[in-house]
């Protein structure tokens, strides 16, 4: 048996792990959706996302679904961009556990407002974030392989475990009064470093890496990657140099440097589409969606920089735009080709006979796909413009049309796998 499974592919090894994060990621998003039908009107009404059950989606959106489904993904990922096989299976089922543990009780301690059950979440959650990223740089320093991937996975992984350590203080403010002076700088840290260095240079990063190759573009990451994503990555550790030393010409800087990050971003991004051929799946969506953020983060950060009077709710408005809008239908256009590729090979691996019964184009219906991802986005649009006028029963129309779109796409990579 132990000669078999070394016979196996390593990406294949580590199958079931991967599979694990992923389908405990999308329970937790289904979670989320269902219970933002409640919660989004009152956020949007309020025109702000901080209370309880802002917390909680925040956490079961960010925590409980993208970055469990980024930790899935880095799995796969960091073994083909390397070729090298993961340090710790093993270690990577005990870090799901603590982290998964520290999550559902954190959620728990959000939900009936109990300080203690949320510092004991978010102390699991961080070793489990501790384990990863000790399986994940011990995998990089094994190969002693240097380029802008391991650059790019490394600073976001960095931001990951501070996004952690700045959660477990606030919850240690909250329930102790320790450090509560310095909470709402804490607070902001945490929100830069979580979004912008871990969740966005995460995406910009593998961005580099799987738009050429689903486009089997000749445009490939070169110099330009180095300075997009440390641009990107220096903007964030200024902005919180900023905000703790209260500079505010360092924040304006740190913002401009996002800025530029992403409007260079967009260039590549064309760059790919106009050297490549129309890729499969719904990877489209994910690819148009970069020069459309940049322009977004523009306005927002417009507005910013030049003290424009405009509404607060913008903000709020922006970053769930950024979470449901960018990080999620991001995510879910790259499953489009990740879990059929994954499945194909997992499953025909020893059947070599057999492979001729499907082809991996065979698997999903990109068009009705791709039709379902626009329409989850539109939901998200509307949700967005709620806020911005503050109409709840527009923000519930959103989240449903949402809802159903999304069901409708998650049964259709289930449906793969019927092959």
């Amino acid at each position: 048996m132990s000669t078999a499974i070394r016979e196996k592919p390593s990406n294949l090894q580590v199958f079931p792990l991967t599979f694990l994060f992923f389908a405990t990621a999308i329970v937790m998003f289904m979670i989320g959706m269902i219970a933002a039908i409640n919660w989004v009107p009152n956020l949007s009404s309020a025109g702000q996302v901080r209370g309880p059950e802002g917390w909680m989606l925040a956490h079961l959106f960010l925590l409980g679904w993208v970055s469990m489904m980024a930790m899935g993904a880095n799995f796969q990922l960091i073994q083909v961009i390397l070729n090298t096989k993961l340090f710790s299976r093993a270690l990577g089922f005990v870090h799901y556990l603590f982290y998964t543990v520290g999550l559902i009780l954190s959620l728990i301690g959000f939900y009936r407002g109990d300080s203690d059950l949320i510092a004991i979440g978010g102390s699991l959650i961080a070793i489990g974030v501790l384990l990863f990223v000790f399986n994940m740089a011990m995998t990089m320093v094994r190969k002693r392989k240097w380029n802008v991937f391991v650059f790019g996975v490394s600073a976001s992984m960095l931001n990951f475990v501070m996004v952690v350590s700045l959660g477990v203080m606030q919850g240690i403010s909250i329930g102790t009064g320790w450090g509560s002076s310095h909470y709402d700088r804490m607070f902001m840290s945490h929100l830069w470093l979580g979004m912008a260095g871990w969740m966005s240079g995460l995406i910009v990063t593998y961005s580099f890496k799987l738009l050429p190759m689903f486009y089997v573009s000749r445009k490939k990451p070169a110099k330009d990657a180095y300075w997009i994503i440390g641009l990107l990555q220096g903007g964030v550790w200024l902005k919180v140099g900023g905000i703790w030393f209260e500079v505010e010409l360092v924040e304006k800087m740190a913002l401009v440097s996002v800025m530029i990050a992403m409007a260079l971003m967009t260039l590549f991004v064309i760059r790919v589409q106009g050297k490549g051929k129309p890729p499969g799946g719904a990877v489209p969506v994910a690819a148009n969606l970069i020069p459309a953020v940049a322009v977004l983060l523009w306005i927002w950060g417009g507005q910013d920089l030049f003290s424009l009077s405009v509404p607060l709710s913008l903000t709020p408005a922006f970053g769930f735009f950024l979470i449901c809008g960018w990080f999620t239908t991001t995510t879910l256009s790259y499953l489009s080709k990740i879990v059929p590729f994954l499945w194909w090979a997992y499953r025909f691996h020893t059947k070599w006979q057999k492979k001729n019964v499907v082809l991996l184009s065979e698997m999903t219906p990109d068009r009705r796909m791709i039709g379902e991802l626009v329409l989850f986005l539109g939901g998200v649009i509307v949700v967005c413009v709620s806020f911005l006028i503050q109409r709840p029963e527009l923000a519930m129309f959103g989240q449903i049309v949402s809802l159903c779109a999304l069901v409708a796409y998650i049964a259709e990579l289930v449906r793969i796998f019927r092959y």
